[in-house]
């Protein structure tokens, strides 16, 4: 049992499947308004498969932000506050820091 052999699409093959005919075989004039619309209708494609992407991309966004929502509602931090506050002075300065890189061996 042989299986038949697939060929590969031609542009002519192509032409003839959107127009019917080879190219050439029609007059100019017809055959230009049979490519602007075919131009019309891949234009209008594109449109629609853009607002369709661009829904999309609006619904990742919103689920994502429903998830992240939905997530974090019953969050608790696990420091205590007043603790936070009063260890906000045992940073050291800026003159400090400063001082600190000074000294530090070059590299």
């Amino acid at each position: 049992m042989s299986t038949p052999i697939q060929s590969i699409p031609t542009s002519t093959g192509e032409f003839q499947a959107h127009f019917g005919s080879a190219p050439g075989t029609t007059d100019a004039v017809a055959e230009c308004k049979k490519w602007e619309r075919l131009c019309a209708e891949v234009i209008a494609e594109r449109e629609r498969l853009r607002e369709e992407l661009a829904k999309a991309q609006r619904d990742c966004d919103l689920y994502r932000k429903s998830l992240f929502r939905e997530m974090c509602k019953d969050y608790k931090p696990d420091y205590d506050r007043s603790v936070a506050f009063a260890h906000l002075d045992d940073t050291p300065t800026v003159q400090e820091i400063i001082t600190e890189l000074e000294r530090a061996p070059e590299k």
